[in-house]
């Protein structure tokens, strides 16, 4: 599922969490990052590191190394100028990214209890 827009992109990643993993791994590309500095750089758990990793993997943003170490590597240079659009959007607007990120699940819930409203005739 490639993100074709800043917005596309940011849904994907689901959550601020992600986000933030993304901007650290995108600061230092050619960094290998274990998991446990990754969750020391996070103050998180390795549990929610791991899933991150995992979902950045499935969008074509990180690579694992054959050691476990994990670094950010784009699949196609048109993610990688997204991600660039959101390191900017993070840099001037972090809220905004909050906000699609919530807003968009406020949206899917609208349009499923929309499904459900008694219609007058």
């Amino acid at each position: 599922m490639p993100a074709t827009s800043l917005t596309g992109l940011i849904h994907s990643l689901r959550s601020l969490w992600a986000v933030e993993l993304l901007l650290v791994l995108h600061r230092d590309p050619g960094r290998r990052w274990g998991i446990d500095d990754l969750v020391v750089e996070l103050r998180s758990s390795r549990s929610l590191v791991d899933g991150l990793l995992s979902r950045l993997h499935e969008i074509g943003l990180v690579e694992r190394q054959a050691d476990a170490s994990y670094s950010y590597r784009s699949a196609s240079p048109e993610l990688d100028m997204l991600v660039g659009e959101l390191v900017r959007l993070h840099a001037e607007r972090p809220l905004a990214i909050a906000q699609e990120i919530h807003g968009g699940a406020d949206q899917k819930l609208r349009a499923f209890s929309d499904a459900f409203k008694l219609k007058k005739d």
